[in-house]
């Protein structure tokens, strides 16, 4: 199996929580030897819902190339989907991210990765 680690913005209930109504999280890294990776994750029922709300503004609804769709977006579940997807090779097709860059002109605190806090 291929080494890597997760990582969250944040790991409390109160995230935990939030990430579970809204049915999304976009604040995850996978680190895979020396690159990092940032998927998204949706449930169906939300992909369905942006869907919608662009089509009733009358614009065309882009899905991000880095989204996942999963059951739910509890801790476990999105944990348990992302080493899947490291084991079969998912994210040698993803473009990996330069946190420094990514980060660069808002919440600076997340352009180094010991600020990201690891789940696994």
């Amino acid at each position: 199996m291929i080494k890597c680690e997760i990582f969250f913005s944040e790991d409390d209930e109160l995230s935990e929580f939030e990430v579970q109504q809204k049915e999304w999280r976009g604040d995850i890294i996978v680190k895979i030897a020396n690159r990092l990776f940032m998927p998204k994750v949706i449930t169906p029922y939300r992909l369905y819902i942006d869907f919608c709300d662009a089509v009733n503004e009358g614009s065309l609804y882009n899905i991000d190339p880095k989204l996942i769709l999963v059951e739910k977006t509890d801790k476990t579940t999105i944990i348990n989907i992302l080493l899947k997807l490291v084991e079969i090779g998912y994210f040698s097709k993803m473009r990996s991210v330069d946190l420094k860059e990514k980060y660069a002109h808002v919440f600076s605190k997340f352009q180094e990765l010991k600020n990201w806090v690891r789940v696994y």
